[in-house]
């Protein structure tokens, strides 16, 4: 997929013009499903993704957190969270994945828990004997 593709596939199923310079919540909505999409099922930068839209990486990074932290988790937004669990089914079973894009940002956390938690409960130890000699 690529992001042209995806704007739309994301345009015709919210009926919106993500292009639209209007901060209405339907329109910032549709835009938070498209840069969670795109994020997702591209290895687009954020600044391309933004440039796809005219808008810059900080708002798509605003747009993917308010998919995450608004959109996912509440009612009144749940028409959006189903359009997109819509299409990334979509988008899966177009690219044959079952899988999703690794997350740069936490692969390395996900890949060794185990040793950090060791690590901490080390380090705990550690400083509780240090204040025992002292």
């Amino acid at each position: 997929m690529n992001l042209n593709q995806i704007k739309e596939v994301v345009e015709q199923e919210t009926e919106i013009n993500l292009l639209n310079k209007t901060r209405k919540q339907e329109i910032v909505y549709a835009r938070s499903v498209y840069y969670k999409l795109c994020k997702t099922h591209t290895r687009s930068s954020l600044t391309r993704i933004g440039a796809s839209v005219k808008k810059n990486h900080a708002t798509v990074l605003h747009g993917i957190k308010l998919y995450d932290n608004v959109i996912s988790r509440y009612d009144d937004a749940k028409e959006y969270k189903e359009i997109y669990n819509k299409l990334d089914r979509l988008f899966r079973r177009l690219n044959n994945t079952t899988e999703k894009i690794v997350d740069p940002a936490n692969y390395y956390r996900e890949r060794f828990k185990e040793t950090l938690l060791e690590l901490r409960k080390v380090r705990t130890e550690n400083r509780l004997l240090k204040k025992q000699i002292l």
